[in-house]
């Protein structure tokens, strides 16, 4: 629900101006991987689901862990749709499965999500948007 409103807002703010600025002042702090982005024409999140993760003594618990990226994007009538969500497992199973160095992982609405194999980053690529991020997390690996 939150994802939407702050969509909705995005789509507002971008119809009014119309010049694609998402924020005066910095960008939108809603936990999207490009916040910070303000020409954003979609909305970049990591998704989270229950894991199993090792604390420092060694001990196996059960916490809230990175599971995939998902993509959002506000429609004309400023209402949040997604355009697609990637698994963990779907991630690693593109870049593994491909030889090349350049990898589409997903994609939708003329917007993709992609893999470069040499500089181990993502990347999203839509009508006149490029954002990049680093797989610091591995999910690629």
């Amino acid at each position: 629900m939150f994802k939407q409103v702050a969509l909705m807002a995005l789509a507002v703010v971008v119809l009014i101006i119309g010049t694609g600025v998402v924020a005066a002042g910095g960008g939108t702090d809603d936990g999207r991987l490009n916040s910070g982005d303000r020409a954003a024409t979609v909305a970049i999140y990591y998704t989270y689901g229950n894991g199993t993760i090792t604390t420092k003594e060694g001990k196996q618990v059960t916490a809230k862990v990175v599971n995939g990226v998902e993509l959002w994007y506000a429609t004309k009538a400023g209402d949040g749709q997604k355009l697609f969500q990637v698994s963990a497992e779907q991630i690693k199973q593109a870049v593994s499965a491909n030889q090349a160095n350049e990898i589409q992982i997903a994609s939708s609405k003329g917007y993709s999500l992609n893999y470069n194999k040499t500089t181990k980053a993502f990347y999203v690529l839509g009508p006149n948007y490029v954002f990049t991020w680093e797989d610091t997390l591995g999910l690629a690996k």
